[in-house]
């Protein structure tokens, strides 16, 4: 369990969701301010999209208000200039990773 007193971003490579230790993740952004945690994402956007390549599991915590939609938009931000998707591509990519477990949310006000 993962424990958040700000908004935080965690991806962690590992085999499954269920085998996963947050313990030693690539740690992208921790912050109280929502605008740090977004910026912060899009410029780290390369290596999280290398990361989600490898079949990373992203952990995301934070306030329900706002922050799971902004981040939402950032993971398909991600997708589409990283991964030379389009929109709609990009909304089907990060359904998929929610759907498998691959995007995690803890979103409380």
């Amino acid at each position: 369990m993962v424990w958040c007193v700000r908004a935080c971003v965690y991806v962690a490579v590992c085999c499954s969701a269920a085998q996963c230790s947050v313990r030693h993740p690539y740690h992208v952004v921790c912050s109280a301010a929502l605008p740090v945690v977004c910026c912060r994402l899009h410029t780290q956007g390369e290596k999280v999209w290398d990361l989600l390549g490898q079949g990373a599991v992203v952990y995301v915590c934070g306030g329900a208000t706002g922050f799971g939609q902004a981040l939402a938009r950032a993971f398909r931000t991600i997708a589409a200039r990283h991964g030379a998707m389009s929109p709609m591509a990009a909304d089907r990519y990060f359904n998929e990773l929610l759907s498998s477990g691959r995007y995690l949310e803890d979103l409380s006000d």
